[in-house]
C-alpha cells in the first residue's frame, strides 16, 4: 500500500495508524483476518536518495563563485558519510524501516554566512546532534543561505520534528540571524515514485 501524510506522522504512528485502520475495516465488512506483527515502511519521494545524493554533492560546483577562495572553503564543508548505507533498513522489534530525508534549511532573509568559524560551528552542531538524536547522515553540503541535509531520521519521530530539532539546535552556530520558520522536508529512498506508477 502507498501512503501520503503530513510533516508531522512518524514512521511508527503511519505503521501503526494503516495497520490499526485496515483490520477494523475488514472487522466491519465480517471479513476474519490476523494481520501478523511483522511489517516494514519504506519511504519514497519523486527523487531516489543516489539522485539526492549526487545533487548535493554538486551545490558548489554549480554556484560558480566569482572568489576561487571562497569556493575551496565551501568545498570543505560538504561531508558525506561512505559507511552508512541507506538501502539496509532500521531494525526494530519485528519490523524494517527505510525512511531517508532532504532537508533544506535556509537563513532569514537569506543572510549569507562567510566565516569559517561559522562554518565550522554549524558542521559541529550538526554533528552533536546526529550523535544524540540517532539519526544517519549520508550527504551534508553547508552552502551561503542554506544546507543540504540527507539522513535516516529517527523512526519515532515525525519529519518535521526532525527538521525543528535541526533549526533549533543550530540557530545558536549562526550567531542572532536564524532559519526561516519554513523549509523544505522531503521523503526518498530507493524507489522513486515512478515506480508506484508504472
Amino acid at each position: 500500500m502507498t501512503f501520503s501524510t503530513t510533516p508531522a506522522v512518524s514512521p511508527v504512528l503511519l505503521a501503526q495508524r494503516a495497520k490499526g485502520r485496515l483490520a477494523y475495516q475488514l472487522r466491519t465488512e465480517s471479513i476474519e483476518h490476523a494481520f501478523s506483527r511483522k511489517i516494514a515502511v519504506r519511504s519514497i519521494g519523486e527523487n531516489t536518495s543516489k539522485q539526492v545524493e549526487c545533487y548535493i554533492s554538486k551545490q558548489v560546483e554549480n554556484e560558480n563563485f566569482v572568489d576561487p577562495r571562497f569556493h575551496e572553503l565551501l568545498s570543505q564543508f560538504h561531508v558525506h558519510w561512505k559507511d552508512v548505507d541507506l538501502s539496509k533498513p532500521t531494525e526494530a522489534k519485528r519490523s524494517r524501516y527505510w525512511n531517508d530525508l532532504h532537508v533544506v534549511l535556509v537563513t532569514q532573509e537569506r543572510f549569507r554566512l562567510s566565516s569559517k568559524g561559522t562554518f565550522e560551528a554549524l558542521r559541529d552542531r550538526l554533528l552533536s546532534i546526529r550523535e544524540r538524536e540517532d539519526l544517519q547522515y549520508k550527504s551534508l553540503q553547508l552552502m551561503p543561505d542554506h544546507l543540504h541535509l540527507l539522513l535516516r531520521s529517527n523512526i519515532e519521530k515525525s519529519p518535521s520534528q526532525i527538521v525543528e530539532l535541526l533549526q533549533n539546535e543550530t540557530a545558536a552556530a549562526i550567531d542572532i540571524r536564524a532559519w526561516k520558520d519554513t523549509y523544505y522536508v522531503g521523503t526518498t529512498g530507493e524507489f522513486s515514485m515512478s515506480a508506484i506508477r508504472s
